[in-house]
């Protein structure tokens, strides 16, 4: 990237672009390998190259979640929701990986409106029902884990 840059092949932003999605396609393979540090380490710098872009922020917020760091991800999630450019199923998966974070600190009742929040952008995600009905089950909410539970049926 660097002598295509001096040899004038590419102009500045081109080159910053990719080795922002360098770092980006390293940190993924990093969070594959389970070396979680290195991942965050690494897409931060991609942060700083690309800007506050979905798959970077939610990868950083997987890899916190991934070190049960569920505070850090949340701050992240918080940051992804930020974006005004993000798609239904983003925004979806955003609010599934907060229910996520919630599950884990046992929080039931954050986690369960973390789910009709994600359901409002994907009504048809069985596993969204599915969950929320054993979270509606551990908050004594009964008819709602029945109902929820029979939609989750419903569309499998």
């Amino acid at each position: 990237i660097e002598m295509s840059l001096a040899e004038g092949w590419i102009t500045t932003e081109e080159a910053v672009d990719m080795n922002g999605h360098i770092l980006l396609t390293r940190g993924l393979a990093l969070v594959e390998q389970e070396d979680y540090e290195q991942a965050v380490a690494d897409l931060d710098a991609a942060s700083d190259l690309l800007g506050p872009i979905y798959d970077v922020l939610a990868t950083i917020a997987h890899a916190d979640f991934m070190m049960e760091k569920y505070d850090e991800a949340q701050i992240m999630l918080d940051d992804v929701l930020r974006i005004t450019s993000l798609t239904s199923e983003e925004i979806a998966n955003t609010y599934y990986m907060k229910f996520a974070c919630y599950s884990r600190t046992e929080d039931d009742s954050d986690a369960a409106t973390a789910l009709e929040t994600a359901l409002e952008y994907d009504p048809d995600n069985a596993d969204y029902w599915e969950y929320l009905a054993s979270t509606y089950s551990r908050l004594g909410r009964r008819n709602d884990a029945v109902d929820a539970m029979e939609k989750a049926e419903s569309l499998r």
